[in-house]
């Protein structure tokens, strides 16, 4: 089975914040694996299921550092292929175009991604 796009990823899943109080909420280390699992990240639960935890609730330090290497490699990725500089070259032509460049005028840019079914 294949994650699907729109599916959590493992970063998504290690922190638990309270929208009241803010506070971070523990996070059950076997409620992580499962949700991957059944969002058909198998990597990401194998990653999950091998972080530290004390009894069954995640190690909030390995999840934060996890998150902090996940942040540094993507950081690092968007360097390398200079992506800003890239949809910049893209849309700059599009922008001017329209118009969109004169510094009154606010253009906001969306996206659609349609979701693919893979069949075996």
């Amino acid at each position: 089975m294949h994650a699907d796009r729109f599916s959590p990823e493992i970063t998504d899943l290690l922190v638990d914040i309270d929208p009241t109080t803010l506070e971070r909420r523990p996070e059950r280390q076997s409620e992580v694996v499962s949700r991957l699992r059944a969002a058909g990240n198998e990597a990401g639960s194998r990653i999950a299921a091998s972080l530290p935890a004390r009894e069954g609730v995640l190690d909030e330090a390995a999840a934060e550092a996890l998150m902090v290497r996940v942040h540094c490699e993507i950081q690092r990725l968007s360097e390398e292929f200079h992506h800003g500089q890239r949809r910049l070259e893209l849309l700059r032509p599009m922008l001017q175009a329209i118009g969109a460049e004169k510094p009154h005028r606010t253009l906001r840019v969306v996206s659609r991604c349609r979701s693919r079914t893979r069949r075996r």
